[in-house]
């Protein structure tokens, strides 16, 4: 499953979504992500508790591993995915050991969604530019041999 993936499910949930709209939100997300992996399990988890209010804190990483029957080491590593594919913010705050971790806001999602949709794009962009060269390239030496063998 692409992060790119669950970004867009995650944009599209929040945008459409009521406050305590948690049913449809699953069913939007449902549509993107792949079933029973830990980091779905993880994020729904995490989605239902908050209901994905803006903002709000979600769980410490031990009611995680204890809903999701792992032990915390694996927890703190899907918390760690979740934060590196921006489905949660970490906070620090002076003083408090532990972090919190939020859920991102529509517009820090969505601005997630587009620098991956423009970093794609221009990598799609290269990739079919060298395709074009090497095709280029081929078509020439199969031209050149062509010609060699009709000067023969």
């Amino acid at each position: 499953m692409t992060s790119n993936k669950m970004m867009l499910a995650t944009a599209q949930a929040l945008s459409t979504r009521t406050d305590y709209d948690f049913k449809s939100m699953i069913e939007t997300i449902n549509e993107y992500f792949d079933f029973g992996t830990q980091e779905y399990n993880a994020f729904l988890y995490i989605a239902g508790l908050s209901e994905l209010c803006q903002g709000v804190s979600f769980p410490s990483q031990s009611k995680i591993a204890e809903k999701l029957g792992v032990d915390r080491t694996r927890a703190n590593k899907i918390v760690a995915q979740l934060v590196e594919k921006g489905l949660l913010i970490v906070v620090k705050v002076e003083g408090i050991r532990n972090n919190f971790y939020i859920i991102p806001t529509i517009v820090e999602l969505m601005s997630k969604v587009s620098d991956m949709i423009q970093a794609i794009t221009s990598k799609t962009k290269e990739t079919i530019k060298k395709t074009a060269e090497k095709v280029q390239k081929i078509a020439q030496e199969v031209a050149e041999k062509d010609s060699n063998v009709i000067g023969v």
